[in-house]
């Protein structure tokens, strides 16, 4: 499913850890590649960077506290919560208007 990302995401990087995570379409949509995380295509890819993090842990440690700082500044729960309700309410004035709509339609013409 684009756009869905497991919760341990938001988690590992606000808890300030490195994230090695397999592509999701959508993935670039919300994050940068190698600045808050990184992620692979295949379990080749995966194992070359494994390899390669490990031979290069400052790279590992600038990239997760980017992630966190990101993390900390446009994912927490109440950024979170807001978007959630806001969606909620604008969805609830676009039904609302839509019904109104309908009711107008259905009277009858006198």
């Amino acid at each position: 499913m684009e756009g869905y990302f497991s919760n341990r995401t938001w988690h590992t990087l606000g808890c300030g850890g490195f994230l090695l995570t397999n592509y999701q379409p959508g993935l670039e949509d919300i994050s940068v590649k190698g600045r808050h995380l990184e992620w692979h295509h295949s379990p080749a890819e995966c194992l070359e960077m494994i390899a390669y993090f490990l031979h290069h842990p400052g790279e590992c440690k600038a990239i997760a506290a980017a992630g966190y700082e990101f993390v900390h500044a446009n994912r927490t729960y109440d950024i979170v919560m807001d978007e959630i309700i806001s969606c909620i309410e604008s969805d609830q004035n676009h039904y609302s208007a839509a019904d109104e709509h309908r009711q107008t339609q259905m009277k009858p013409n006198n």
